[in-house]
């Protein structure tokens, strides 16, 4: 096995175990974490290009160029789309379009009507960053995964920017004298490290924060026929969906009641529920 088809390999495990990473925070609290489960597809759609280039042998070079960079470009759009769905946000579809149908328009022109292998890398690696960069508008909000999210995506627009320099500095073929280089190797391995380094960080920083709200939720008392904090949470993420989609504009009323505590003492906890249920109804 050459050394491009063990680090494409190394990569194709690597976005699994993120994937499922992924996969596994939704999993455990979908209301709150809705977009990991665009991240898992993501990294998804990677590794689905990974694996159409590794067994690329038995395809057409043409065929093949399309199975590989498409799945790059979709894992780009959802990623960025995620970035906004986390930040509430609405993805911003038009300038992911434009830039979609201009970089495959570009490479397609130097795959068929001007054969250049080097201006087709650049040109996908071109829209793969622009399209990376669209997610940094949607991380502005304060938090830990916020900050872990800027530089992982740092470390992407970078990889897409150094890729296409490295080809273009090396003689010859470029891309071939590039993977046979040393410096496919380190780049590769680097980026492979820098990668798992702010996953392990993001998922970190997943956990405590599920862990926090799952010690807030197990604070509050579920009173019978009315919805609980996870229940509340999931009202307020679909009322705002709703609203960012068009729908009409959401209204949280706080009520005070007084003399509550006084209920709660006097005539106890059963009471008290019951006044919390009359005034929900």
């Amino acid at each position: 096995m050459g050394q491009d088809s063990l680090y494409q390999l190394l990569s194709i495990l690597l976005l699994l175990v993120l994937a499922g990473g992924m996969g596994a925070i939704y999993g455990l609290d979908r209301s709150r974490h809705r977009s990991a489960l665009f991240f898992s597809l993501s990294y998804l759609a990677s590794a689905g290009g990974l694996l159409a280039d590794l067994f690329g042998g038995a395809i057409p070079p043409g065929m093949l160029y399309y199975l590989t960079n498409a799945p790059f470009a979709a894992s780009a759009l959802l990623f960025a789309g995620a970035l906004h769905g986390r930040g509430g946000m609405q993805w911003p579809w038009r300038p992911m379009a434009l830039v979609t149908l201009a970089t495959f328009a570009v490479s397609s022109w130097f795959l068929w009507a001007e054969p250049n292998l080097q201006a087709r890398v650049v040109a996908m690696n071109a829209g793969a960053l622009l399209l990376a960069a669209l997610g940094f508008p949607a991380l502005g909000a304060a938090g830990r995964i916020n900050r872990v999210m800027v530089w992982l995506l740092a470390a992407t627009c970078a990889q897409y920017a150094i890729r296409p320099a490295l080809v273009l500095a090396l003689p010859g073929s470029g891309l071939q004298h590039y993977i046979q280089s040393p410096l496919f190797v380190l780049f590769h391995l680097a980026m492979a490290f820098i990668t798992l380094a702010f996953a392990g960080a993001l998922f970190a920083a997943y956990g405590l924060d599920i862990a926090a709200m799952s010690a807030s939720r197990s604070g509050s008392e579920h009173l019978p026929g009315l919805a609980d904090q996870r229940g509340f949470d999931q009202q307020v993420q679909g009322a705002l969906a709703s609203a960012q989609g068009g729908g009409p504009q959401p209204v949280l009323i706080v009520l005070s009641l007084d003399h509550f505590a006084q209920i709660d003492a006097l005539s106890g906890r059963q009471a008290s529920n019951a006044v919390i249920r009359r005034m929900a109804y």
